[in-house]
């Protein structure tokens, strides 16, 4: 619900907190891939507990190691063509990918 509310006030919201206005341009796009990016990552967060009590920690070394290597591939390979856009795809695909690797190695493990 914050979520939908933040996206609908952005453009009031923005001029109030942001005082440079060549941001703008890229706060309906970002923004609203960065927040659920952002949804995936806690959703991560509160699955990753399944490694740490099962006492199999080098999981989380290994998820957050793709992830990583998602994000850099993602961004060496799109930010010459998309610029900023491919920073935000980037951030909510490694945390998308994260999240479903660890969802499926917790139910397995």
């Amino acid at each position: 619900m914050i979520f939908l509310g933040l996206c609908v006030n952005l453009n009031w919201i923005s001029e109030q907190y942001i005082r440079n206005s060549s941001f703008y341009v890229g706060l309906p796009i970002v923004v609203p891939i960065v927040l659920i990016a952002a949804i995936f990552l806690g959703i991560y967060l509160n699955l990753s507990i399944w490694y740490k009590l099962s006492d199999k920690t080098r999981f989380g070394a290994y998820i957050s190691i793709i992830g990583a290597i998602v994000t850099i591939s993602i961004n060496y390979f799109f930010i010459p063509s998309y610029g900023y856009w491919a920073s935000s795809w980037a951030t909510f695909a490694s945390y998308l990918i994260m999240m479903i690797i660890s969802y499926f190695l917790g139910q397995k493990y």
